[in-house]
């Protein structure tokens, strides 16, 4: 995404970049993150969860509540609560 720019990432765009996230928190090759496991499955903590919101966020250019993790749990769902945000 280009900073000042209002063209928004797709849905693919947003999980490719979780998903390198999480590669490189976690230290595992991205192909072994599976889009439909629970985030928590993988042992990320409250600690990496938050950083993880926060940098999607200012990413994403928007503030994100650490609780969506909660309510969207996986990589997909998480990316269609993000994407659905944007058209409502």
């Amino acid at each position: 995404m280009v900073a000042g720019s209002n063209e928004q990432p797709s849905a693919a765009e947003i999980q490719a970049w979780i998903i390198s996230y999480l590669s490189d928190l976690l230290e595992i090759p991205p192909d072994e993150i599976d889009t439909r496991e629970p985030l928590a499955s993988y042992g990320i903590d409250s600690t990496g969860a938050v950083g993880m919101v926060g940098d999607l966020g200012a990413w994403l250019d928007r503030k994100l509540d650490p609780e969506v993790l909660y309510s969207y749990p996986t990589i997909e769902a998480l990316t269609r609560r993000l994407v659905g945000e944007r058209s409502s």
